[in-house]
Parts: structure tokens; sequence; C-alpha cells
């Protein structure tokens, strides 16, 4: 599990990618990511979640403060802590059934509430 990171250029211009999850340079996102954060387009980076992914973008945009990712989209979310809605700095889309049991409106609502910026209700 990724629990931190940072993307900096070395002084030959290439991006390096801090983490502390030790399997990530193998992974091909991970690799992309440096490249738009060491390029200085990083706020153009939205992330995506379904199911358990979507409460880990809730996670992400919040420890993340708008440091690198500038939105993001929850498909039917499951594990989500509504206490992390106050620390959003990016806008969240998020998508559910009316009946779905794993990810009830009650909840999303109750993130709602808990989003403190102003300009990132819609």
């Amino acid at each position: 599990m990724l629990t931190s990171f940072k993307a900096v250029k070395n002084i030959h211009g290439t991006g390096i990618l801090l983490l502390s999850d030790v399997f990530g340079f193998e992974d091909s996102s991970s690799r992309d990511f440096v490249y738009f954060a060491c390029n200085g387009i990083s706020k153009k980076l939205g992330l995506i979640g379904f199911c358990f992914g979507s409460g880990k973008v809730i996670e992400v945009l919040a420890r993340d403060q708008g440091a690198y990712f500038g939105v993001g989209v929850s498909f039917y979310g499951t594990r989500i802590d509504p206490s992390l809605a106050s620390n959003l700095k990016a806008p969240v889309l998020f998508i559910s059934g009316d009946n779905d049991p794993l990810c009830p409106v009650s909840l999303l609502k109750n993130v709602e509430k808990r989003i403190q910026v102003e300009d990132l209700r819609w």
C-alpha cells in the first residue's frame, strides 16, 4: 500500500518518485506519475476508483491536499471514511446507485456535509 510519495527531478532532469511502497517502482502508473509531477503538469491529474478503490480515492485526495491531484471520481464506493471529507481540496464526483447497500446515498450525503471548502461544492 502506498502511504507516502514525492516526485522530484535529479540533477540530470530525470523524474524520480520517492515512495514508501517498495513495489511501486514496477508499476507503470508510478512512472507516468513521476513524468507528470516533475514536468509541472500534475494539477491536471485525476483519480478514478471503483468499489474499494473509491474509498482509496478519498484517502489519497485527503492526504494530497491539492498538491498533485485536481479531481477525483468515485464509482460505487466501499470503505469510504466520511471523516476524511473535511480534508478534501479537490472536487470529487460520486456515482452510486440509489439502492446500493455498500455505498448508500446517506453515506454520500454525510461526506458532502463534511466538505469544508465552499468552492468544492457544485
